[in-house]
């Protein structure tokens, strides 16, 4: 048998993390960190999430904004189907003088309406919205008669409804689990943002701004606007009925502060998970290693397998072989042949195993799969509670 993450975390036990990556080869070295990582971990913060994502997951690739996504894991299925908001385009510039009426030509051409936001230290922010007339194809208003402004650059947004897609990859997962995590903490469906969400988002080593800025706000988009069913093997019933992940929230505004003019974004005060949701994580809640998941945040196929082993190795008590079939389909694509989804497992597996210094995981000698034996759960259930979900009312009552 050999061991899943080649032996790395037991080199960084007895050698400790510098001598380890000298003795592994350079492809090696990103595990001997991440091993070290989890052996050095002091504070062991918890993180939670929904049991339902240890067997299936979200899609790790942005899939066509119409398409629904429909996964099926171990005893488990789920379906996330995409959301519907405005279409927008930001404009860039600014002007000069605003006027009391906007004016264009308007034939041939589709609505739009501009909302601008005020706001500063000490001005709450407003909004106020105008209507005109816009080419789809001329994204600056100064071709227009009628429109001038002296007020920084506006969000333009088109009128109608578009698919905006079903949330994918690494930044989708971790803004998930923060909302989980935060609502088994305090008990409550109503999740505050702000600092915190900033906060913790530092902690996974994601600096906020630019290229993860625009990630953030789209996967935060996808997420409160789709929609999701998870279905159980043996039940004549699905697990919840179609609901979504948030009921309200979790979306973005600019604001405008004294120093840097329409360069801060915050989140709105709060998220609202939706309640069939929050129930179904309040009894089916499973303990993660938040350094787990720092360490893994930038790798959606090794967050999805440390979280299934989590799973896992909670109720496990016997020697467990699971063949590369199997794995395949909770973790794979229908498209993606055997040999080259074995390959990119073993790397995301690895990951998963030196974030986890606890289980016990072998690539079998036949290669015909895994083998798991029993260990310890990342976190002690006893470390953490959950709230109690109300009892159902009963009709009449």
């Amino acid at each position: 048998m050999a061991d899943a993450d080649g032996g790395v975390r037991d080199l960084v036990r007895v050698y400790g993390r510098e001598k380890a990556r000298l003795m592994v080869e350079p492809e090696q070295r990103h595990l001997v960190d991440i091993a070290a990582e989890m052996l050095a971990d002091d504070e062991q913060k918890i993180g939670i999430t929904y049991s339902g994502f240890c067997l299936t997951a979200l899609p790790h690739k942005r899939l066509p904004d119409d398409q629904a996504w429909e996964k099926a894991g171990y005893h488990a299925r789920l379906i996330v189907e995409p959301g519907w908001t405005q279409s927008s385009v930001s404009i860039i510039q600014s002007c000069s003088n605003l006027s009391n009426t906007l004016s264009a030509d308007n034939r041939g051409r589709s609505t739009f309406s501009i909302r601008h936001e005020l706001g500063n230290k000490n001005f709450k922010a407003s909004g106020v919205v105008f209507e005109f007339e816009l080419d789809q194809s001329k994204h600056n208003l100064k071709d227009f008669p009628g429109f001038r402004c002296d007020l920084p650059p506006l969000l333009m947004k088109r009128t109608g409804a578009v698919n905006i897609g079903v949330p994918y990859g690494a930044w989708a997962r971790l803004i998930l689990l923060y909302l989980q995590t935060q609502a088994i903490r305090t008990g409550s469906r109503e999740v505050k943002l702000g600092r915190s969400m900033r906060e913790w988002l530092g902690r996974m080593g994601m600096s906020w701004g630019g290229e993860t800025g625009r990630a953030i706000k789209e996967q935060a988009l996808r997420i409160s606007a789709s929609s999701l069913r998870f279905f159980w093997e043996g039940q004549d019933a699905q697990e919840w009925e179609a609901g979504r992940f948030v009921r309200s929230g979790l979306r973005f505004y600019s604001l405008p502060s004294c120093e840097r003019a329409w360069q801060n974004e915050i989140w709105e005060d709060r998220v609202v998970l939706d309640e069939t949701f929050y129930n179904a994580l309040c009894q089916h809640s499973v303990p993660l290693q938040e350094t787990a998941l720092r360490q893994l945040a930038d790798r959606s196929v090794s967050l999805d397998v440390y979280v299934w082993l989590a799973y896992r190795f909670n109720s496990l008590k016997v020697r467990t072989p699971i063949r590369w079939a199997a794995l395949k389909d909770q973790f794979g694509t229908h498209d993606s042949r055997l040999s080259n989804f074995k390959r990119d497992f073993k790397k995301a597996l690895a990951a998963a195993v030196a974030a986890y210094p606890e289980a016990r995981v072998d690539l079998a000698d036949d290669d015909s799969g895994l083998i798991l034996y029993p260990s310890r759960p990342p976190v002690a259930p006893r470390l953490i509670s959950a709230p109690r979900v109300p009892p159902k009312k009963q009709s009449g009552s």
